[in-house]
């Protein structure tokens, strides 16, 4: 969802890596760290799964914490009981990255003749 508004507001003629480098800062912003989760397991437990209540006990206990929204809470502890990890996973999302040899070579021609060449031409 935020990766959409960094296309609207940066132009096409960045270069691949410095747009791969906000797509990953916006996804590292969008998830938490193992520790936050492991607190937002705590406190989803100590309220019996209310996540309402968690996320205010939450709130007290770490004030200078991002407040996760309340679907973190139970969200987290079903990722937990399904896969035994809390982070999300994205193994087989969105369409397939496998690239023929030609492909690759043509790809890179097109670079090699012209630098200035913005993603969407392509």
């Amino acid at each position: 969802m935020q990766a959409v508004v960094l296309f609207k507001y940066y132009p096409a003629t960045y270069s691949v890596n410095w747009l791969l480098t906000r797509i990953v800062t916006v996804m590292l912003l969008l998830s938490f760290f193992n520790n936050e989760y492991t607190n937002v397991l705590y406190c989803y437990d100590f309220t019996d799964g209310n996540a309402a209540e968690a996320r205010r006990v939450y709130q007290r206990c770490f004030p200078d914490r991002r407040l996760p929204r309340v679907s973190v809470f139970g969200g987290a502890c079903r990722r937990l009981s399904e896969s035994g990890s809390v982070q999300r996973t994205r193994i087989h999302s969105g369409r397939k990255r496998q690239y023929t040899a030609q492909e690759k070579v043509t790809i890179i021609e097109y670079f090699i003749a012209d630098p200035n060449m913005c993603l969407p031409t392509l």
